[in-house]
């Protein structure tokens, strides 16, 4: 059978789970109140769901906000921890390997019709996930570009047409990932980016990254913190620190701020 022939049945058969999965679930209709938006993330078990979230929270004043990914086993089994205790509209599906994931990522498309989707970080399995409940809904996907995820490939992009030796699913977690993240942006309606150096190589609307502080400043254990904090690196009382938190990155500002 040749590949096209495949690639035919394959998308028969995906189509029709899905229609299967929606009758036994009970698709819920796009409420006339509020729009529903889905923020898709590629893992939902470590810390690339932290941007999806600050996305969920900007939405959720304004719309019905669902919280949609895989858990790949490989990094955990349960929701990142810094977020098991917040309020999430969440649904998830756990994953070992590509055969897992396909029809798991389809049977999603039974829970509700959206009005907009939110793909953050275009990783191969959020970006699949996304397209598929973008045209389920027949509404705009949106493509949330908060790193150069080119930067993680191994081998690098450049090598990609070569990956030897990389197992079907660190190929799709990793290097075709890295590679799609490069050649997915016009598959998107609209772009938003975390920083104008991002910006200025994809276009978009800025969305900055942002987290509240209030329950470290507020709390009764923000003092000794700081000065454990300052004992800890030889900072004196009088003197400002700057604490970069994160993967060190040239996009973030972290040489500006050095300057």
């Amino acid at each position: 059978m040749s590949n096209r022939a495949e690639i035919t049945r394959m998308r028969s058969n995906l189509w029709r789970i899905a229609a299967e999965a929606s009758e036994l679930l009970g698709s819920e209709s796009r409420g006339e109140d509020r729009p529903r938006v889905v923020v898709v993330c590629w893992d939902l078990t470590h810390n690339p769901v932290g941007r999806a979230y600050v996305l969920y929270q900007l939405l959720e004043r304004d719309y019905d906000v669902d919280l949609v990914g895989p858990m790949w086993s490989r990094f955990g089994d349960v929701l990142w921890s810094p977020l098991a205790a917040e309020p999430i509209s969440l649904a998830s599906f756990g994953a070992s390997n590509v055969i897992d994931y396909l029809p798991r990522a389809v049977a999603m498309l039974g829970r509700n019709l959206y009005d907009y989707v939110i793909c953050v970080k275009p990783r191969l399995p959020g970006l699949y996930l996304s397209i598929l409940l973008a045209e389920w809904s027949n509404v705009p996907l949106v493509l949330d570009i908060d790193d150069d995820e080119s930067a993680f490939a191994d081998p690098p992009i450049d090598d990609y047409d070569n990956p030897d030796g990389r197992d079907p699913i660190s190929q799709m977690l990793d290097v075709e990932a890295a590679a799609l993240s490069e050649r997915s942006i016009s598959i998107a309606d609209s772009i938003t980016v975390v920083s104008r150096p991002l910006q200025d190589r994809y276009g978009g609307i800025m969305v900055r990254h942002a987290r509240r502080s209030a329950p470290l400043a507020d709390s009764d254990d923000a003092a000794m913190v700081r000065a454990e904090n300052r004992a800890t690196y030889d900072i004196a009382n009088d003197e400002r620190a700057i604490f970069f938190v994160g993967t060190v990155r040239a996009h973030k500002g972290v040489a500006e701020i050095v300057e």
